[in-house]
């Protein structure tokens, strides 16, 4: 599964795993990361994703240029 279009509700990818594409190098992605919850912000609906150092990002779920590849946790 690919592209955050393709989700009927982004919700849903909460307690999974997303990757993007590095917009500078389309072959290359970032680490993968633990989507552990949705917040809002004033540009629309986001991920709150944690990776494995400790670092936290704010993904915007609808981020036309971000293409996500999505990973289920088992």
């Amino acid at each position: 599964m690919s592209g955050a279009d393709q989700l009927p509700d982004p919700q849903s990818a909460v307690g999974h795993y997303v990757r993007r594409r590095d917009s500078a190098v389309p072959q290359r992605f970032t680490p993968w990361a633990h989507i552990a919850m949705t917040v809002p912000s004033a540009s629309g609906l986001c991920w709150m994703v944690c990776f494995i150092d400790g670092n936290v990002d704010i993904w915007r779920v609808d981020d036309p240029a971000a293409h996500y590849e999505f990973r289920y946790a088992r």
